[in-house]
């Protein structure tokens, strides 16, 4: 049974090829064919209504040889005649998006055609994006004659729509005026709020801080992003009675630090989580804390980082040292299944293809000897550490001090500086560092360089991406050369001062007697 309007009167059809025109920058008879299901006879018809209807609007239908059609003249016009006609704008990202969140909110199957006339898409074009949500979300579908529907149990759906969340919230920090702390600020999207709300995720902030006092952890980005993600969604869920079935978890203990978490949450929201979502708590915990897993131990950084010595062709202290900070808890996540979060993986692989290589032979040795499997972006995490070492030079002190802060992890980070070593001159950089450490204690420099929007009320705050492009290196330079200036003039001005002409605690209050006094001196 369908859930959408199905009208296919000739007015509407006319005006649904019409929006369809408009969304593409030339369109073949074929593709309106598999769009309206119609012949092309019948849709040359159609064409000649649109090419009637859109006249007054001074619009043009092209129908050139090769069954190329097109429109020409005053698009805008047109469009904004049309209701609902930004639908048909929509880039494929958003699109896919919708559809995913159409799907999660389905209470009945809904047919193909039903669906691409209501995303405004052709049915292959509709079919691509399922496909896509497939690969990339994980989404399962179960396709009956009534229509197809979701097919992920609540677990999945979980997962879902935690990988939704991260890839498409904002993150910024924000310097308190009066405490002078910095805080993390979370912008969930108005599509997600239905499940994700933005009060349940102040909530269990407030809680993780709490809690990591408590044990003294100090988690980087893609450790704490994803257990603040899976308690919002999860606390919500349990609010609405959706659990998970306990058939989906396999037999864990809860940790002592688990259960005081377990504890906070049950104090806020004000109510008991079953023992199903308090297991699969654990496997997050565990993920945020190294301290709760052997990987963590001296020793086993001892023995990852004689075992890279047989494994690397090459490498320095700071290679080995860098790969066995970034292996101890990688090797962790990809035992428990977790997947770590690298918006930068695609452009790692493209603009160093010979490190991204390097550390594919790396992956396949840990592969064999570990028995674990490393995801792409773990791959590209290694990548940057082995190119680092391909580019290493030394380092020179300069005169402008700079921090750099990255989100993306220390790999990233370090890659941002050297990127700026390469780029800039006379700049010391006096630290890199990880969004928590900068939050606990920001160094005092004339410059910070940040992959995260983050306000600061008496420094320069430079927002980059982590490979530094040719427009933000113009930037830095420019803005080094402001600080360069305003520390000459003020090394100027202070030259100018000698303490034979410095008046203090006078009892001058006349302007006229203070000129006077001065005059004096000269």
């Amino acid at each position: 049974m369908s859930i959408l309007n199905t009208d296919n009167s000739s007015t509407n059809l006319t005006i649904k090829i019409t929006k369809y025109l408009l969304s593409k920058s030339v369109v073949h008879y074929v593709d309106l064919m598999e769009y309206t299901n119609l012949s092309r006879k019948t849709i040359s018809k159609y064409l000649d209504r649109v090419e009637k209807m859109i006249a007054e609007y001074d619009v043009t239908l092209v129908r050139k040889r090769g069954a190329v059609i097109y429109l020409t003249g005053s698009l805008d016009r047109l469009r904004s005649s049309l209701p609902g006609c930004d639908a048909a704008e929509q880039s494929d990202d958003s699109r896919r998006i919708d559809l995913l969140s159409f799907l999660l909110e389905l209470k009945q199957p809904s047919l193909l055609d039903d669906l691409a006339q209501h995303f405004f898409v052709s049915r292959s074009t509709l079919e691509r994006d399922l496909n896509y949500l497939k690969e990339h979300f994980g989404v399962q579908l179960k396709k009956t004659q009534q229509g197809i529907s979701l097919n992920n149990d609540e677990l999945e759906v979980r997962q879902i729509l935690s990988k939704l969340t991260q890839e498409n919230w904002n993150q910024s920090l924000t310097e308190n005026k009066k405490t002078g702390h910095l805080v993390q600020d979370f912008q969930i999207p108005d599509f997600l709020r239905e499940y994700v709300d933005p009060q349940i995720l102040s909530v269990v902030q407030n809680v993780l801080v709490e809690f990591s006092q408590k044990y003294n952890i100090r988690a980087n980005e893609y450790q704490y992003e994803p257990l603040l993600v899976h308690i919002a969604i999860s606390m919500k869920r349990i609010s609405e009675k959706k659990y998970i079935d306990q058939k989906e978890i396999f037999d864990l203990t809860i940790s002592p630090a688990t259960q005081y978490l377990i504890t906070l949450l049950e104090q806020k929201f004000k109510f008991t989580i079953p023992l199903a979502e308090a297991k699969y708590l654990e496997l997050y915990v565990a993920v945020f804390n190294d301290n709760f897993d052997s990987f963590s131990n001296l020793q086993v950084v001892g023995e990852l980082t004689l075992w890279l010595k047989q494994n690397l062709s090459a490498y320095d202290d700071e290679l080995l040292r860098n790969l066995a900070t970034h292996l101890v808890p990688a090797l962790k996540r990809g035992k428990m299944g977790f997947a770590v979060k690298n918006l930068y993986a695609s452009e790692i692989k493209e603009k160093f293809p010979t490190a991204f290589d390097q550390a594919l032979d790396l992956t396949l040795a840990i592969q064999q000897h570990f028995k674990v499997v490393l995801p792409e972006n773990e791959i590209a995490y290694m990548a940057l550490h082995l190119e680092l070492f391909n580019k290493r030079h030394p380092h020179q002190a300069n005169e402008v001090t700079l921090v750099i802060v990255c989100s993306s992890g220390y790999g990233t980070a370090q890659l941002l500086r050297q990127r700026v070593i390469e780029s800039v001159k006379d700049v010391t950089i006096v630290g890199t560092m990880s969004v928590s450490d900068f939050m606990e204690k920001a160094p005092v420099t004339d410059i910070v360089l940040s992959t995260v929007p983050l306000k600061m009320a008496k420094t320069r705050v430079l927002q980059v991406s982590p490979f530094l492009n040719e427009t933000e290196v113009e930037l830095l330079k420019k803005v080094c050369d402001e600080v360069r200036k305003r520390e000459y003039i003020h090394a100027e001005f202070m030259e100018l001062l000698r303490p034979e002409c410095i008046i203090a605690d006078s009892e001058l209050t006349d302007k006229n007697a203070v000129i006077q006094k001065l005059t004096k001196r000269l």
